[in-house]
């Protein structure tokens, strides 16, 4: 019982500290991360990362590859798979309620909040997929610099200034780091198995 209490304080700093400075009413427990990962358009994927009291709850880490968008479009492809999670969310919340049946759901855990890497337009479209789906839910973006490193937390108005509060900046640093490389991996793995496909094709 001691390990889990130390496990949950270990983030709770950088978590309180996220939701004053996001105005949130409470700290967040479980968090969403989304990111999108291509290659001129190619073989384009989304990644979720899941994060329980700042801790990475890798089994509940889920891929996406993009249905519904072609070529290369950053924003829709972020619309489409938060769009898609929260209607799996959905459908999921509906046969639980009709069937009772305890099976295990792979979408059925909602976030308090969730973060998409990208700036003020990613934010527009993940809210946009939050409302199309009729639910509510806070939506931020994860801002990088120029050398691709986070730089701040941000709206679809402004930026927060989140490099003050060293424990979240330090909090989502981690959390959009780990998004990111989960997510360039897949797509490295969907490229290389569609590489192979049209290879063989060819031959």
């Amino acid at each position: 019982e001691g390990i889990n209490r130390k496990s949950e304080s270990k983030y709770a700093k950088g978590l309180s500290e996220l939701a004053e400075l996001l105005s949130l009413e409470t700290a967040p427990e479980r968090i969403e991360i989304y990111d999108i990962s291509n290659t001129g358009g190619a073989d384009t994927v989304g990644y979720l990362t899941v994060f329980v009291n700042g801790e990475p709850k890798k089994s509940e880490y889920r891929k996406f590859k993009i249905k519904y968008v072609e070529g290369q479009n950053d924003y829709e492809c972020m619309y489409e798979v938060i769009y898609r999670r929260l209607m799996r969310y959905l459908s999921e919340q509906k046969e639980l309620e009709e069937t009772g049946e305890e099976r295990e759901y792979k979408f059925i855990n909602l976030p308090d909040v969730i973060f998409v890497d990208g700036g003020k337009n990613h934010v527009s479209v993940g809210k946009r997929a939050v409302a199309d789906a009729g639910l509510s839910i806070e939506v931020f973006g994860l801002v990088k610099d120029n050398a691709h490193r986070t730089k701040d937390v941000t709206s679809d108005t402004r930026e927060y200034g989140c490099i003050n509060k060293r424990a979240a900046f330090s909090l989502i640093t981690r959390m959009q780091d780990e998004t990111h490389n989960h997510a360039v991996k897949f797509h490295h793995e969907t490229r290389t198995k569609s590489l192979i496909h049209s290879e063989l094709s060819d031959i």
